[in-house]
Protein backbone atom coordinates (compact mmCIF):
# COMPACT_ATOMS: atom_id res chain seq x y z
CA UNK A 1 0.00 0.00 0.00
CA UNK A 2 3.09 2.18 -0.22
CA UNK A 3 2.45 5.87 0.38
CA UNK A 4 -0.95 5.16 1.95
CA UNK A 5 0.89 4.19 5.14
CA UNK A 6 1.66 7.91 5.46
CA UNK A 7 -1.98 8.87 4.85
CA UNK A 8 -3.75 6.68 7.41
CA UNK A 9 -2.36 8.26 10.56
CA UNK A 10 -3.67 8.81 14.07
CA UNK A 11 -4.84 12.25 12.88
CA UNK A 12 -6.87 10.61 10.10
CA UNK A 13 -8.53 8.04 12.37
CA UNK A 14 -9.24 10.38 15.30
CA UNK A 15 -9.94 13.63 13.38
CA UNK A 16 -7.51 15.63 15.51
CA UNK A 17 -3.94 16.80 15.28
CA UNK A 18 -1.12 15.62 17.54
CA UNK A 19 -1.77 18.78 19.57
CA UNK A 20 -5.40 17.76 20.04
CA UNK A 21 -6.91 20.31 17.64
CA UNK A 22 -9.77 19.13 15.40
CA UNK A 23 -8.86 18.44 11.77
CA UNK A 24 -11.11 19.08 8.80
CA UNK A 25 -10.27 15.67 7.32
CA UNK A 26 -10.40 12.07 8.37
CA UNK A 27 -12.48 8.93 8.54
CA UNK A 28 -16.18 9.33 9.28
CA UNK A 29 -17.98 7.88 12.29
CA UNK A 30 -15.83 9.28 15.09
CA UNK A 31 -18.89 10.00 17.25
CA UNK A 32 -19.96 6.36 17.00
CA UNK A 33 -16.45 5.16 17.81
CA UNK A 34 -16.22 7.36 20.89
CA UNK A 35 -19.59 6.01 22.05
CA UNK A 36 -18.46 2.40 21.54
CA UNK A 37 -20.78 1.90 18.58
CA UNK A 38 -20.51 1.15 14.88
CA UNK A 39 -21.53 3.41 12.00
CA UNK A 40 -25.13 3.15 10.84
CA UNK A 41 -24.03 2.18 7.31
CA UNK A 42 -22.11 -0.80 8.64
CA UNK A 43 -24.64 -1.78 11.30
CA UNK A 44 -27.43 -2.06 8.71
CA UNK A 45 -25.42 -4.68 6.88
CA UNK A 46 -23.96 -6.52 9.86
CA UNK A 47 -27.35 -6.78 11.59
CA UNK A 48 -28.36 -9.21 8.83
CA UNK A 49 -25.55 -11.68 9.55
CA UNK A 50 -25.48 -14.45 12.14
CA UNK A 51 -22.04 -14.24 13.77
CA UNK A 52 -22.62 -16.87 16.47
CA UNK A 53 -19.62 -19.23 16.64
CA UNK A 54 -18.22 -17.88 13.37
CA UNK A 55 -14.64 -17.05 12.48
CA UNK A 56 -14.39 -13.52 11.10
CA UNK A 57 -11.54 -11.94 9.16
CA UNK A 58 -11.70 -8.12 9.17
CA UNK A 59 -9.42 -6.60 6.56
CA UNK A 60 -8.73 -2.91 7.06
CA UNK A 61 -10.18 -2.93 10.58
CA UNK A 62 -9.37 0.74 11.22
CA UNK A 63 -10.34 1.75 14.75
CA UNK A 64 -11.86 -1.67 15.54
CA UNK A 65 -15.58 -0.86 15.69
CA UNK A 66 -16.62 -3.82 13.51
CA UNK A 67 -14.49 -6.17 15.57
CA UNK A 68 -16.29 -5.02 18.71
CA UNK A 69 -19.66 -5.45 16.97
CA UNK A 70 -19.01 -9.04 15.79
CA UNK A 71 -17.60 -9.99 19.19
CA UNK A 72 -20.77 -8.72 20.87
CA UNK A 73 -22.80 -10.78 18.40
CA UNK A 74 -21.23 -14.13 19.24
CA UNK A 75 -18.19 -14.49 17.03
CA UNK A 76 -15.89 -17.22 18.32
CA UNK A 77 -12.70 -16.17 16.54
CA UNK A 78 -11.72 -12.75 15.19
CA UNK A 79 -8.73 -11.98 13.02
CA UNK A 80 -7.96 -8.46 11.87
CA UNK A 81 -5.40 -7.17 9.38
CA UNK A 82 -4.62 -3.50 8.77
CA UNK A 83 -1.43 -2.04 7.32
CA UNK A 84 -1.73 1.18 9.34
CA UNK A 85 0.28 1.12 12.57
CA UNK A 86 -1.95 3.96 13.82
CA UNK A 87 -5.06 1.82 13.22
CA UNK A 88 -3.40 -1.12 14.94
CA UNK A 89 -2.57 0.99 18.02
CA UNK A 90 -6.01 2.63 18.18
CA UNK A 91 -7.91 -0.64 17.71
CA UNK A 92 -5.75 -2.49 20.23
CA UNK A 93 -6.47 0.11 22.92
CA UNK A 94 -10.16 0.32 21.95
CA UNK A 95 -10.66 -3.43 22.18
CA UNK A 96 -8.82 -3.59 25.52
CA UNK A 97 -11.29 -1.07 26.97
CA UNK A 98 -14.12 -3.48 26.17
CA UNK A 99 -12.13 -6.63 27.07
CA UNK A 100 -12.42 -8.00 23.53
CA UNK A 101 -10.08 -10.74 22.37
CA UNK A 102 -9.00 -10.56 18.75
CA UNK A 103 -5.90 -11.49 16.82
CA UNK A 104 -4.78 -8.22 15.22
CA UNK A 105 -1.98 -7.97 12.69
CA UNK A 106 -0.30 -4.83 11.39
CA UNK A 107 0.56 -5.92 7.86
CA UNK A 108 -0.26 -5.57 4.21
CA UNK A 109 -3.26 -7.90 3.88
CA UNK A 110 -2.24 -9.40 0.52
CA UNK A 111 1.25 -10.20 1.72
CA UNK A 112 0.02 -11.49 5.07
CA UNK A 113 -2.56 -13.80 3.51
CA UNK A 114 -0.04 -15.08 0.97
CA UNK A 115 2.59 -15.83 3.63
CA UNK A 116 0.06 -17.45 5.98
CA UNK A 117 -2.10 -19.50 3.59
CA UNK A 118 -1.45 -22.72 5.49
CA UNK A 119 -2.49 -21.13 8.79
CA UNK A 120 -5.80 -20.05 7.25
CA UNK A 121 -6.47 -23.40 5.63
CA UNK A 122 -6.53 -24.94 9.10
CA UNK A 123 -9.06 -22.42 10.41
CA UNK A 124 -12.29 -22.06 8.50
CA UNK A 125 -13.14 -18.41 7.79
CA UNK A 126 -16.89 -17.90 7.80
CA UNK A 127 -17.07 -14.13 7.16
CA UNK A 128 -14.64 -11.65 5.59
CA UNK A 129 -15.28 -7.97 6.29
CA UNK A 130 -14.08 -5.22 3.94
CA UNK A 131 -15.95 -2.24 5.37
CA UNK A 132 -15.06 1.11 3.81
CA UNK A 133 -11.81 -0.39 2.54
CA UNK A 134 -11.82 -1.39 -1.14
CA UNK A 135 -12.34 2.15 -2.42
CA UNK A 136 -9.02 3.12 -0.83
CA UNK A 137 -7.03 0.41 -2.62
CA UNK A 138 -5.68 0.89 -6.16
CA UNK A 139 -7.29 -1.62 -8.55
CA UNK A 140 -4.09 -3.52 -9.24
CA UNK A 141 -3.58 -4.09 -5.51
CA UNK A 142 -7.26 -4.87 -4.97
CA UNK A 143 -7.13 -7.59 -7.62
CA UNK A 144 -4.17 -9.14 -5.79
CA UNK A 145 -5.92 -8.88 -2.43
CA UNK A 146 -9.11 -10.50 -3.75
CA UNK A 147 -7.07 -13.36 -5.22
CA UNK A 148 -5.37 -13.88 -1.85
CA UNK A 149 -8.71 -13.79 -0.02
CA UNK A 150 -10.05 -16.38 -2.44
CA UNK A 151 -7.14 -18.69 -1.52
CA UNK A 152 -8.08 -18.75 2.19
CA UNK A 153 -11.87 -18.95 2.07
CA UNK A 154 -14.36 -21.64 1.15
CA UNK A 155 -17.29 -21.51 -1.24
CA UNK A 156 -19.54 -20.91 1.79
CA UNK A 157 -17.63 -17.90 3.16
CA UNK A 158 -19.60 -14.68 3.21
CA UNK A 159 -17.61 -11.69 1.93
CA UNK A 160 -19.04 -8.35 3.07
CA UNK A 161 -17.99 -5.24 1.15
CA UNK A 162 -19.27 -1.77 1.98
CA UNK A 163 -18.25 1.46 0.25
CA UNK A 164 -20.79 3.85 1.76
CA UNK A 165 -19.59 7.17 0.40
CA UNK A 166 -18.32 6.27 -3.06
CA UNK A 167 -20.94 5.93 -5.77
CA UNK A 168 -18.58 6.00 -8.76
CA UNK A 169 -15.55 3.82 -9.41
CA UNK A 170 -12.34 5.81 -9.44
CA UNK A 171 -8.77 4.68 -9.99
CA UNK A 172 -6.81 7.89 -9.91
CA UNK A 173 -3.56 5.91 -10.16
CA UNK A 174 -4.48 4.61 -13.62
CA UNK A 175 -6.89 7.19 -15.00
CA UNK A 176 -6.56 10.38 -12.99
CA UNK A 177 -9.33 11.78 -10.82
CA UNK A 178 -12.79 11.15 -12.24
CA UNK A 179 -14.82 14.34 -11.61
CA UNK A 180 -17.93 12.22 -10.94
CA UNK A 181 -16.15 10.55 -8.04
CA UNK A 182 -14.93 13.73 -6.38
CA UNK A 183 -15.32 13.79 -2.64
CA UNK A 184 -14.35 16.49 -0.17
CA UNK A 185 -11.36 14.52 1.14
CA UNK A 186 -9.64 15.47 -2.13
CA UNK A 187 -9.54 19.05 -0.86
CA UNK A 188 -6.95 18.23 1.81
CA UNK A 189 -3.33 17.40 1.12
CA UNK A 190 -3.42 14.79 3.90
CA UNK A 191 -6.15 12.75 2.18
CA UNK A 192 -5.84 13.78 -1.47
Amino acid sequence: MGYLKQKYTKEYFLNKSEEGNPTSFGVIGLENFLAGKIRKEDKEILDQINFVNKTVLDIGFGRGEAIKYVFEHGTSNILGIDFSSAAFDIATKYLQIYNIQAQLYCADASEYLQKNRNKFKNSKIDVVLLLDVVEHIPRIELRKLLREINEVISSKTLVVINTPIFLVDNDAFSHGINPKSYDDSDDYQETK
